[in-house]
Parts: C-alpha cells; sequence; structure tokens
C-alpha cells in the first residue's frame, strides 16, 4: 500500500518516456522499450521508496526528492540493461538477432558496460525530465502520504484511549 503511488507514478513515467523514446528510434529492437521502461520504473521505483522511505518511516520532502530523482536516474540504466537481456535471450531462443543492425546481441556480463552507455544517452535525451519529475512525483508522494499516516496513526491513538 505505501510503494503503490511511487510505483505507479513511476511505471507510468518509464512506459511514456519508453514510447516516445522508441517512436524516433531507428533501426529494430527498440519497440520493446514501453515494456522495458515501465518495467525499469516499477523496479527502481518501489526500490528507492522502500529504501529511502517506508523503511525509515520517514515521509519527508527531501527523501522524496532524492528517492524520486534516484528512480530517474537509475531507472535509465536498468531499463538498459534489461533491453539487452532481452535481445541475448531472444536471440539464445531464437537464432535471430533483435539488434538494428542484425549482429549477435552482447552477452549479459559485457552488457553491464553497455546499459552503462545506453543510460548515459537516455539521459542525455530524457532526463531533464525523468529526474525533475520522479523529484517532484517524490516529493507530492511523501507529503501526500505523511498527511495520510499521520491521520490514521492519530485515529489509532484516539481509539485506544
Amino acid at each position: 500500500m505505501r510503494l503503490f503511488p511511487m510505483s505507479g507514478v513511476a511505471t507510468l513515467g518509464g512506459i511514456v518516456i519508453g514510447i516516445l523514446a522508441s517512436r524516433d528510434a531507428t533501426g529494430r529492437g527498440w519497440e520493446y522499450l514501453p515494456l522495458v521502461g515501465g518495467f525499469s520504473g516499477l523496479i527502481t521505483g518501489v526500490f528507492f521508496w522502500w529504501l529511502l522511505i517506508v523503511r525509515r518511516g520517514q515521509y519527508t520532502i527531501a527523501r522524496g526528492v532524492v528517492a524520486g530523482a534516484l528512480t530517474g536516474v537509475v531507472g535509465h540504466y536498468l531499463a538498459g540493461y534489461v533491453l539487452i537481456l532481452t535481445s541475448f535471450i531472444s536471440y539464445k531462443i531464437t537464432g535471430q538477432p533483435v539488434s538494428s543492425l542484425g549482429e549477435q546481441p552482447v552477452d549479459p556480463l559485457f552488457g553491464l558496460i553497455g546499459a552503462a552507455g545506453l543510460a548515459l544517452w537516455g539521459l542525455i535525451l530524457f532526463g531533464w525530465l525523468t529526474v525533475p519529475i520522479g523529484a517532484l512525483s517524490g516529493a507530492a508522494i511523501a507529503v501526500l502520504q505523511r498527511r495520510r499516516f499521520t491521520k490514521l496513526s492519530n485515529q489509532e491513538d484516539k481509539s485506544t484511549d
């Protein structure tokens, strides 16, 4: 319940950025970006929200900003790596390359490095959207959740008196 708002926003953001990026991309394999972006947003959003907010029970604006901004940054790396992994797995299963040039995909180990390159390009092209929107979303969700959980806590205290 406490992870749902940030995970939903991050997933939607990943899907939207994936659509924007895949729309103008040339070659094959980019059509998976909306799905990969949504998955990456979900995973990074849940992870950073849990790590910085829920686990500590500190619903502050600053923590929300950091969790959202980290989601906006790290999501690019995870999306790049998942894209590389899906290309590799698809090639191993079908024998058909998924890339725009028709070559054999990068293996998962070298994909860790390749994902950094994809993430850098993703941050250059879309980071100006993902990082500030993630930070603002994180701040807003932290404020809303702090209000909600403070009210619930106050109601529980009154009922036990």
